[in-house]
This record gives C-alpha cells, structure tokens and sequence, in this order.
C-alpha cells in the first residue's frame, strides 16, 4: 500500500523529469534519427506506408547517422522497429485534431 511519502517521492520525481525536459525542448527535431521517426510516423499516419518522406532523406548529410535504406523501388524505409512508430501515430493524430501542430521549422 502507498502511503504520503512514497506519493511525495513519486511526485517529485516526476516533476524533475518534466522540468529537465521542459527546459531542454527545442521544438524542433534536433538529431536525424528524430527527424526520420517523425517523417516515417507522420508517412505510415497519412498513408499507411513505413516509407521515409524525401524531404527528409533530401536533409541528410552525407556521412551522417545511418537511419534508412533505400528499397529497390527508390522508396526510403526506416532502419528502426515499427513499434516505435506504432507508439507515436496517436500523439500525431491527436496533435493533428487540437490543431496544436507537429514540430517548428527553422
């Protein structure tokens, strides 16, 4: 059984965690591999497909992280578990329906 102190615990904890992260947010995907996740989770949200958007792959540098691989069609695919897409297509969806919008672009 909890008691007020492991409530408290529990508590504070979590408004450490928000806090770092709310003084850490950028608004916009820093690394590519957030890029990639975003544009395949926003992809397979649209139109069904595990299929990395080209704009994003137009932005990769070359040399830099390797988060897709092209398929003999020309498409790019992501090199990570669809689960985490799976995880993110309903903060999409309901970002989309609040009309409080995905990500800032600089």
């Amino acid at each position: 059984m909890l008691d007020r102190r492991d409530v408290g615990i529990a508590t504070g904890i979590y408004l450490l965690a928000f806090s770092v992260y709310f003084l850490t947010y950028a608004g916009y995907p820093i690394s590519d591999d957030e890029r990639a996740m975003f544009a395949s989770a926003s992809s397979f949200q649209r139109i069904g497909a595990f299929t990395i958007h080209p704009l994003y792959h137009l932005d990769v540098k070359p040399g830099s992280a390797n988060v897709g691989m092209f398929t003999t069609s020309g498409e790019m695919v992501p090199n990570y578990e669809p689960g985490q897409i799976f995880a993110l297509v309903p903060w999409l969806w309901l970002s989309d329906r609040l009309g409080s919008g995905r990500f800032q672009y600089c």
